[in-house]
């Protein structure tokens, strides 16, 4: 095999495994997504609680704890470092719009990237046959 050829297949390589790579950051990125609308999605169901009602509390991973949630329209968020704050029903959902948005974002970029080494791998297929 040629150097040149033997370069062609090394590139051809490492496109597939940047687009594998790619694949499981987007698999990631969904999953995060689809956290984030429960979560909001579990905010709205918060809001519309009116007085006071006995449920279950969720600590995460299927832990779950009796409570009595009261209406307080507050709810604590971390936002980083381990750093929490108290913001209103509506300030957490805004919060998790912007963190949707730049998902959003990142995901598209991805997809393009994706895309265009699809490109070059199948320049790439053409010159090695």
């Amino acid at each position: 095999m040629s150097d040149d050829k033997q370069q062609k297949m090394m590139e051809y390589q490492m496109m597939v495994q940047h687009i594998k790579q790619l694949q499981e950051h987007l698999g990631e990125i969904q999953s995060q997504l689809n956290d984030l609308n429960v979560m909001k999605n579990s905010l709205d169901e918060l809001n519309s609680i009116k007085g006071e009602k006995e449920g279950l509390f969720s600590f995460g991973k299927g832990i779950f704890v009796k409570g009595k949630y009261s209406g307080n329209s507050e709810v604590v968020v971390n936002v980083g470092s381990n750093v929490c704050v108290t913001k209103s029903v509506e300030g957490a959902k805004e919060l998790i719009d912007k963190q949707i948005v730049e998902m959003e974002k990142l995901s598209s970029k991805m997809q393009s990237d994706a895309q265009e080494l699809m490109g070059g791998i199948a320049g790439l297929q053409k010159e090695l046959q």
